[in-house]
């Protein structure tokens, strides 16, 4: 009997925890709601939406063509939620600034900001927000993020065994990456696998630095593609490897630099570049020995001070705009607006100094900042 209720009080405990990342906001005091049910997704719109017939329209429109993308990214996860009458929760409420929250089955029993009426579903403070131009495809991602929790709690479990053990094993050590320094991804394991099913699922994103895609995620975070392919399944994944294609035809081949054949079936090393690799015209006239030396000139040519500089400047922008983008999720709006303020100027400078410098993605970065301060 202790026993159990000293299990009771961890498992307590571990949700208390688990909510205090949640949004800053009260739902408790909102009463007013109506059922709405669209291609099978329930939806529940508070009376600041459903009060407006258009804005009412616009609400269920945007956000069942949003699910429905989602229900082509991961079948199986979103039948299961319809299934067990998960609800999208819809507001807009004008104290909050965006985000959205999966709330767990009765979790209204410890998180005073709920009621029994809110329960089981995704609540989206904001919903009309993500209508905006600019947003539209943000809003789609976030939801996807909060269906990947709904995958990991609900369908996986948060009972420290099976999945859930490794998801929490996996996250420690991705979190040996530098790459995670500052991120979302990096608060806890529940928030990582869900960063990383987004990247994983789609093949690129603008809502968090990194990861944003399914090649980034193979590339820069090998243990966190691998967990999805085992969880997600490999035919999901955005993006696979080109040894995956390989082995799906046996009849495509490609030459080794050496005029050899290379069999469909080679296993490539984590490190190899899954692009087929091509001979430039100096090395069609070099001798095996000269080819080798062209590739060791080229793979261990060092960068200059500057390079180095400026990578250096580049990643400390990264860094930034990711602390933004934690805060911004955690509710903390002030700290975030201050911070992608900051980060437009720092780009904006940079830009200037460096106007050669990977300017796509520079004026990307430019550009998606923007977006969070407008």
């Amino acid at each position: 009997m202790k026993r159990s209720l000293f299990l009771l009080l961890i498992l307590l405990v571990a949700l208390t925890q688990a909510h205090a990342g949640g949004l800053r906001v009260d739902l408790s005091r909102y009463k007013n709601y109506k059922s709405y049910e669209v291609n099978g997704v329930t939806f529940i719109l508070h009376k600041s939406i459903y009060g407006d017939n258009r804005k009412t329209q616009e609400c269920l429109t945007y956000w069942s063509r949003s699910f429905s993308g989602i229900e082509k990214l991961c079948p199986s996860t979103t039948a299961h939620f319809k299934k067990n009458k998960y609800k999208l929760y819809l507001y807009s409420l004008p104290s909050t600034r965006g985000g959205m929250e999966f709330i767990r089955d009765k979790q209204y029993h410890w998180d005073k900001r709920l009621t029994a009426y809110v329960n089981r579903g995704i609540i989206i403070p904001r919903a009309l927000f993500y209508l905006r131009y600019n947003q539209k495809e943000n809003g789609m991602v976030y939801l996807l993020h909060e269906v990947a929790h709904y995958r990991h709690v609900v369908m996986i479990g948060e009972n420290g065994r099976g999945y859930d053990k490794v998801i929490r094993t996996e996250y420690h050590k991705a979190m040996k990456n530098r790459l995670y320094f500052g991120t979302y991804a990096a608060k806890n394991y529940h928030e990582y696998f869900a960063e990383i099913s987004m990247a994983y699922l789609l093949n690129k994103h603008s809502v968090t630095v990194f990861p944003s895609g399914s090649r980034q995620l193979y590339e820069k975070d090998r243990v966190g593609y691998n967990l999805c392919r085992k969880i997600w399944g490999e035919n999901l994944a955005a993006y696979k490897p080109q040894r995956q294609r390989l082995a799906a035809n046996p009849s495509v081949q490609s030459m080794s630099p050496f005029g050899m054949t290379i069999e469909p079936t080679l296993t490539l090393s984590p490190s190899a570049s899954s692009s087929v690799y091509r001979i430039t015209p100096t090395e069609r006239t070099a001798s095996f020995q000269d080819r080798l030396m062209i590739h060791a000139t080229e793979a261990f040519r060092r960068p200059s001070e500057g390079t180095v500089l400026i990578s250096k400047k580049f990643l400390e922008m990264k860094r930034m705009i990711s602390k933004a983008d934690t805060e911004e999720l955690s509710g903390n709006y002030a700290m975030s607006s201050w911070l992608y303020s900051n980060s437009l100027t720092t780009l904006s400078n940079f830009k200037k100094e460096n106007p050669d410098w990977n300017a796509p993605v520079i004026d990307g970065m430019i550009s998606r900042v923007k977006s969070k301060i407008n």
